[in-house]
């Protein structure tokens, strides 16, 4: 194949066969509903990260501060991952430290730093109703 391209390099080929391509939401085709996601919602503006340590209860669970902080804000909170869980020193004794990454992704417009100023304060207000305390 390559000799009848006249190609001198390595080459890749494919073929898409478009009758097994699913169809969009909520058409029908020949073989029933469709299969595909849809359209992306891909937003055009830069995420950005924010870090919290809370202190809480040994026998709390940390995913319900991972949910109540996502709830803090829906429309603007992407994604909150656990990336520490420290006891210790400095962390008294039957507390736990979690430290997470908030993932914010605005979608009109850059944040001000009002904007990040209010945010951080509703994470914290939801922490601190699942029991958990910002560590200073």
């Amino acid at each position: 194949m390559l000799k009848a391209l006249d190609a001198d390099g390595p080459m890749l080929a494919f073929e898409i066969v478009l009758d097994s391509v699913p169809e969009p939401r909520g058409q029908k085709g020949k073989s029933g509903a469709g299969k595909a996601r849809g359209a992306a919602d891909l937003p055009n503006l830069m995420p950005l990260t924010r870090d919290f340590a809370f202190l809480m209860d040994e026998a709390k669970a940390v995913g319900d501060l991972t949910r109540a902080v996502a709830g803090a804000d829906k429309a603007l909170i992407a994604e909150v991952r656990v990336f520490d869980v420290y006891r210790g020193q400095g962390v008294p004794e039957g507390q736990k430290s979690v430290a997470i990454e908030v993932e914010v992704q605005p979608r009109a417009a850059t944040l001000t730093e009002a904007e990040i100023e209010a945010l951080t304060a509703k994470i914290t207000s939801a922490a601190t109703k699942v029991g958990g305390t910002l560590r200073s």
